[in-house]
């Protein structure tokens, strides 16, 4: 049976290189993991045997494993995430893409579609939107009286005929 003191000194500094770098793992992962802390503390305090030492160290590998499994489901996660954050940028670049080409397109659509109007409107010697509502309106009223005098000699025509 190992010295009770040199048993002590032997925990305590594995107790203060564990607590390092569980509390190191625990800052960088996030993962809680204090009742491995707390382990060494235990066993000095109660000056306990090494059957109760043997069942605390089980209890600390039990939790550091916990503590890897949900570090390695952590991981597993983040991989996912980046690949779908990979796929949604993929996306949105075409989307995008799309987006810049349709734009190109309506320009071009709008730059024709103005040049015609222009076409247009020097070919009819229209120069003002003005012009142009008056010059419909005019054109309204002679296709209404065109088609009232249609009407009209149509009527004529047939009265003369069923009398002559």
């Amino acid at each position: 049976m190992p010295d009770p003191e040199t048993t002590r000194v032997v925990a305590s500094a594995l107790d203060r290189v564990l607590a390092a770098y569980l509390r190191f793992f625990s800052a960088m992962f996030g993962i809680k993991i204090e009742p491995v802390f707390k382990l060494f503390d235990d066993l000095q305090r109660t000056g306990a045997d090494s059957g109760h030492t043997l069942i605390k160290l089980d209890e600390a590998k039990a939790a550091m494993s916990s503590a890897l499994v949900a570090l390695s489901a952590v991981r597993t996660e983040a991989e996912m995430r980046v690949v779908q954050l990979e796929e949604a940028r993929t996306a949105l670049n075409a989307v995008l893409a799309s987006k810049a080409e349709s734009e190109e397109k309506l320009r071009e659509i709008q730059k024709i579609a103005n040049t015609d109007l222009a076409t247009f409107r020097k070919m009819a010697g229209v120069t003002s939107p003005v012009v142009v509502f008056f010059s419909g309106v005019f054109a309204s009223i002679v296709a209404a009286v065109l088609g009232w005098s249609a009407v009209q000699l149509w009527q004529l025509a047939s009265t003369a005929m069923a009398s002559g």
